[in-house]
């Protein structure tokens, strides 16, 4: 590896004098010394590298570029001493000869460049620059330098510089007289050794750069200090660094054949707008020329797939693909994704995988890969544990690796099951609404929009961007979890916020909770004695989803803030506790049920007459806790209020306690309350369960001011293992709080409240209008001993307008359980790539095109094509476009195919003019992949007036015919309305215009309904039906379903609510014009959905609302 043979005379001066020369004097252009000032800036800055151009090395000392090239160990140490002579120089002193400062080269010149596969023996040992894709990273770890020992006889330090891969220890203590030597004499002492950043990180080759039937190499490289975590799995980067060997053993003796690492000197993500090729000022003049041909739409779809007769409406979507939307930025931080999604299912044999792959060879950047994934990393990403450290490293699958660009994904509908879900994930939110309040482990109760925005507001230089979300690390936090056998406390793992979507659905469950949450968030819930989870808009009333038995319980004390005024000149005149001591519990808790703050400085209580003995009781824990002595008195008729004045009191409950201090409406449990042990909680419900009970039909019951603190008694009652319901007034905002069942003989006896008042006179109470209250429900008690269910009572669809509006939905995530307790019930989080203890999130800004082959090997016409496909109606429905490409004999265009073929087998001589046009491109395919990339680069398009006019009127006018008639099917979605402007934007890049013109929403109009007249077009009623991609099934199969629902329940009812049979159903269905075969078909969806029962003797039963 040489630059010239010609290098002139060998200059004998040491390197080090001569890389200060270099950086003192180099200068570029003239009169600017780069180096000089970039050293002051390094002072300024407090950085520790200098980034040196390799060719101004070169020119300045090509002898020196040499010895560095062949030296690189030896040279780089001095010229890191060179830099630190000057750092120390230019000062003052300041910095230190000693100081750990680093040169790092970048631009080596095309001889020192070597391809990952082209790599030999002569190149170790050399420095070289190599590019790739970075496909694998470890954990940052700590690596020794210099290790400080401290002798166990002696206590003498030794310090031992560390140059191998294993820790040295001294040979022998000769201290004193001191003899010891074996490595259990001596212990590390880490505060007092030297240690630097370590990281060890895969590069793969770049996958455009491999030829057909080759195995990608990949190079494992090493990362220090300030070199850590500056890219990530997916980045295209480029290294410069020495390679070296690393010896191979086996059973512990050494092989001669060695693997090979580089020490990395330097690395950076490449450029991905000059990355793939270079684009002169000839090449974009063309580019215009072509542009401006009135067919070029035309020809560009004639050059994609040439070999493949027909299919035009595929490879016009393609061509889409390829092109892309534009990616926009909001002025509120919002994103919309500009990559086109398509879909091409179908029988064996049709061309659809041979379509893609001509498009992975176009796409500027691209990686063509089948569904199963061509490496262990899938399509995503995989963790897997590292050869050489034993540790668990995170490695990029296809989407990651193919970022910017395409990922070309042939049998999409053999992923894999982890694929499926990051997949889904990548392509929607599921997440909650802002709204939605989450308990946390140490009693506080935020509002989960707020605390994520205030996280990501306080660490905006820590927010991961994502498709169309914001991921912020996040262990602060601590939340209550189940793995459906045990509850515990947990640390959070990340927050993120996503692009809300048009619609939520409000879930309300039996225990008077509810959640709001995305139509794809998945919810638990009980099928078949099993826990599974199902997207929220596929929740049925009288569904059982899971809630816990109990909340962990505290041991931490919790510690109370003093009041700033004891601290002074004045003695206090109270006394207040130090810790939550439970007498101060009860009576937090009879103050935050039956109390206020009057005139500023004046407690009051204030509870029934006849209960007044009880009121006796928490004047004496008063006068015990605070040394003051209250006063009792007579309050109107029927009550007897408890009274004491103290401002500095008063202060003291406020700095505490802030929640319980506010007005009646805004009144909350302290936060110290309800993180602090059951004890507490216990004697907190003591005293604020001081009035009489009620009993009803359904069981004790109080009366609570507010929805809020309901809530908050709810989640401090479960602290003792109680279950409770909560039933609102919709009049004053007010609720009652029921305690029933086994609960109820927990609340009385097992928790010591035996003494709490109960009316001796029971009055029943009755509310017919809002029905019995659901008992807590017990669900396979053995196999979920800390499950309990409760029913889903309402779901309802909330439109993201008016007061719900919210540009945002938000998530916590929590490893490895997926779920959290808040509501009172299970809740489920957003599923991601962190496994192992190992957080990524990793850039997958890919268009995705995909073929996949029919459920049963030949497209059923007869069935929708969400039953065709062996995918959920939830990923169909993130394509932009979906097509169906089915095999289907027909001798017209069976001839033009056949011609077609063996036109492709003709020697060229023999075809005319026409033929040999027929089977070529119109375009030369290398121009054609600058084209793409030029107009990806450059062209963005903006939507017109007119434009936007017609694809609004398209919009209005496909969803009329669902406007007067609620049975009528939706033909079309905001969702669809989104792509149409994405590939709108595509096509006209295509054309490298400014702007989106009629005819480019025209051509799209007919594209879509191209793919919609396949996929979404419900027969039974001759119209588009979105439902049969969204939920998987035509809004006509529904109605059928409701339909032999009501038949089924009708029956039952005559019957006392007996299993009805098969045959009389079929009778009654015949009635309205139900085929046997159709009921037989409806009933075995209505049984796999939850909805209804088959006994074992096959009669049937409706789940009941």
């Amino acid at each position: 590896m040489v630059l010239n043979d010609d290098l002139g005379p060998t200059i004998p001066q040491d390197p080090i004098a001569r890389f200060e020369d270099f950086l003192r004097m180099f200068e570029y252009p003239a009169g600017n010394f780069v180096y000089l000032t970039k050293i002051k800036a390094m002072i300024a800055e407090d950085s520790i590298s200098l980034l040196v151009d390799f060719e101004h090395l070169i020119k300045f000392d090509i002898q020196l570029a040499r010895d560095l090239h062949e030296n690189p160990d030896e040279y780089l140490e001095k010229a890191n001493q060179a830099l630190v002579n000057l750092l120390h120089e230019q000062s003052g002193g300041a910095i230190s000869l000693k100081g750990k400062y680093f040169l790092r080269f970048s631009n080596l010149s095309k001889h020192y460049k070597v391809k990952l596969r082209k790599i030999r023996s002569r190149h170790m040992e050399r420095l070289l620059s190599i590019s790739g894709s970075l496909i694998r990273t470890t954990n940052v770890e700590p690596q020794i330098t210099i290790a400080t020992f401290e002798c166990k006889l002696c206590g003498a330090r030794h310090s031992i510089a560390q140059m191998d891969t294993e820790l040295t220890y001294p040979a022998v203590c000769n201290v004193g007289g001191c003899k010891a030597s074996k490595n259990s004499d001596f212990r590390l002492l880490g505060k007092h050794s030297d240690f630097r950043d370590w990281q060890q990180i895969r590069v793969q080759e770049k996958p455009d750069e491999l030829t057909s039937g080759n195995v990608p190499r990949f190079l494992d490289c090493l990362l220090l200090d300030d070199l850590v975590d500056t890219c990530r799995p997916g980045d295209r980067v480029t290294l410069i660094g020495v390679i070296k060997i690393v010896p191979v053993s086996r059973n512990r003796k050494a092989l001669r054949v060695f693997h090979k690492i580089m020490h990395v000197n330097n690395i950076y993500s490449e450029d991905e707008d000059n990355e793939s090729m270079e684009i002169t000022q000839e090449d974009e003049k063309e580019f215009y020329k072509v542009a401006a041909d009135p067919k070029i739409h035309d020809n560009i779809v004639q050059s994609i797939a040439p070999d493949i007769y027909g299919h035009d409406e595929i490879k016009l979507a393609a061509a889409l693909v390829l092109f892309g939307g534009v990616h926009k930025t909001k002025s509120t931080g919002h994103k919309i994704r500009g990559d086109i999604h398509v879909l091409v299912m179908g029988d064996p044999g049709t061309g659809k995988s041979q379509i893609i792959k001509s498009v992975s060879k176009l796409a500027p950047r691209a990686v063509y890969t089948s569904g199963q994934g061509s490496t262990a990393a899938g399509l995503t990403a995989a963790v897997l544990r590292d050869e050489s450290t034993g540790g668990m490293v995170l490695e990029a699958g296809a989407l990651v690796l193919a970022d910017g660009g395409l990922a070309a994904i042939d049998e999409f509908d053999k992923m894999k099951h982890a694929d499926r879900v990051a997949i889904h994930e990548a392509m929607e939110q599921q997440s909650y609404h802002p709204s939605t309040e989450i308990l946390l482990a140490d009693g506080n109760r935020v509002m989960i929009g707020d605390f994520v925005d205030s996280l990501m507001q306080d660490n905006e230089t820590q927010i991961i961007q994502g498709i169309n979300c914001e991921i912020l690390r996040h262990a602060g936090s601590s939340v209550y979890t189940t793995d459906f056998k045990e509850i515990t406390k947990i640390h959070t793992d990340r927050v993120s916020r996503h692009k809300a979507p048009d619609h939520f659905y409000e879930i309300s469950f039996s225990n008077g909770r509810r959640v709001t949450v995305t139509p794809e968030h998945p919810v638990y819930v009980h099928r078949k004695e099993e826990i599974i989870t199902r997207e929220a808009r596929e929740i049925k009333t009288g569904d059982f989803v899971p809630v816990p038995r109990y909340l962990p319980n505290s041991a931490v004390p919790m510690e109370l803030i003093q009041h700033p005024s004891s601290l002074g000149s004045q003695p206090s005149k109270t006394y207040k506790p130090e810790s939550l001591t439970l007498p101060l519990a009860r009576i937090l808790g009879s103050f935050t049920m039956h109390g206020r703050v009057h005139q500023g400085s004046k407690i009051e209580i204030c509870i029934p007459r006849k209960d007044g003995g009880m009121l006796n009781e928490i004047a004496s824990l008063v006068e015990e806790t605070f040394q003051v002595v209250p006063s009792t008195k007579i309050h109107e008729e029927n009550f007897v209020k408890l009274q004491f004045s103290s401002a500095e009191l008063v202060g003291w409950l406020k700095l505490n306690f802030p929640r319980m201090m506010e007005k009646a409406p805004c009144r909350r449990i302290p936060t110290k309350v309800m993180g602090a042990s059951s004890l507490v909680a216990r004697e907190f419900l003591i005293g604020a369960f001081l009035q009489d009970s009620i009993m009803g039909t359904a069981g004790v019951y109080y009366k609570i001011a507010t929805d809020q603190l309901g809530n908050d008694y709810q989640d401090l009652l479960l602290k003792l293992g109680i279950q409770s319901h909560i039933i609102r007034d919709g009049h004053d905002g007010s609720c009652n709080l029921y305690i029933n069942g086994e609960s109820l003989e927990v609340f009385f006896k097992d928790n010591f409240m035996a003494d709490l008042p109960v009316n001796d006179k029971i009055e029943i109470r009755e509310n017919r209008r809002r029905g019995p209250i659901p008992p807590q429900m017990w669900i396979s008690k053995k196999n979920h001993g800390n499950i309990l269910w409760n029913q889903v009572i309402g779901v309802k669809r909330i439109e993201n307008i008016g007061d719900y509006y919210t540009p945002w939905v938000y998530d916590i995530t929590v490893e490895p359980t997926h779920s959290f307790i808040s509501s009172a019930v299970i809740l489920h989080n957003t599923v991601s790539i962190a496994k192992a203890g190992i957080v990524a999130t990793l850039n997958a800004r890919t268009s995705i095109i995909a073929a996949a082959n029919p459920k049963l090997g030949r497209y059923d016409d007869s069935l929708p094509a969400s039953e065709n496909i062996n995918l959920q109606p939830s990923i169909l429905s993130r394509f932009d476009l979906l097509f169906i490409v089915i095999d289907v004999p027909h001798k017209e265009s069976d001839s033009k195919v056949a011609e077609h073929i063996l036109k492709l087998h003709m020697p060229e001589e023999k075809l005319n003019e026409e033929e040999s046009e027929s089977i070529l491109p119109a375009l030369n395919l290398q121009f054609l992949k600058k084209y793409i990339a030029y107009a990806r680069a450059e062209c963005e398009p903006v939507l017109t007036p007119e434009a936007a006019a017609k694809i609004k009127d398209f919009y209005l006018r496909m969803r009329k015919s669902a406007q007067d008639d609620d049975e009528a099917p939706i033909p079309i979605v905001a969702r669809t309305l989104e792509g149409m402007i994405r590939l709108s934007e595509a096509h006209a890049k295509m054309a490298l215009r400014k702007e989106i013109l009629v005819e480019d929403v025209q051509a799209i109009i007919g594209l879509q309904e191209y793919s919609m007249k396949q996929v979404g077009w419900d027969e039974d009623r001759q119209t588009f039906d979105v439902d049969a991609i969204q939920l998987g099934r035509p809004r006509s199969k529904t109605q059928k379903m409701k339909q032999i629902l009501t038949i089924i329940k009708n029956i039952q009812e005559e019957n006392d609510n007996k299993p009805v049979s098969m045959d009389s159903l079929l009778e009654r269905a015949a009635f309205e014009d139900f085929g046997d075969e159709e009921v037989k078909e409806l009933v075995q969806r209505l049984n796999q959905e939850g909805l209804v029962i088959k006994n074992k003797k096959g009669h049937l039963m409706r789940v009941s609302d």
